[in-house]
């Protein structure tokens, strides 16, 4: 499935999704940035809230942030994640108060793209994800 990047302003886009994150019967859309260079899915905190998990019960551990900063997470081994048109899967994510509410989470290469196959367009303005035992679109 093609999703197309989001336009941020005037001169920057990014291949940044809307995804569904389910716990048990609760279910959040969630805006997430698909980076290649995140090695977990990184969410902010209040999501885990609002869907009914316990953020500090997960595995705690520090991250580094922009600009080095570390930021503590909380690791739940068993969050389901549904990408539209795509697949529900259930992976690791990462929880943590250090990013703004505001903003987005990112998914990365543990969780998702060992989950996916993922096709960065750029020059069009998209990106592809696919289960890996898909057929691409020609």
């Amino acid at each position: 499935m093609d999703f197309p990047y989001k336009q941020l302003n005037r001169i920057t886009r990014r291949p940044i999704i809307n995804i569904l994150v389910k716990n048990n019967n609760e279910s959040l859309n969630y805006e997430v940035l698909v980076d290649s260079g995140a090695d977990h899915n990184l969410f902010n905190a209040e999501i885990a809230e609002e869907i009914g998990i316990n953020v500090k019960s997960g595995k705690f551990f520090q991250t580094q942030g922009v600009g080095g900063v570390p930021l503590d997470c909380w690791l739940h081994q068993e969050v389901t994640l549904f990408v539209p048109g795509v697949s529900f899967v259930t992976v690791p994510v990462a929880f943590t108060y250090g990013l703004p509410p505001e903003g987005h989470g990112l998914v990365g290469q543990l969780g998702f793209f060992d989950q996916f196959t993922i096709k960065f367009d750029y020059r069009n303005g998209v990106v592809r994800i696919t289960k890996p035992n898909e057929r691409e679109p020609s």
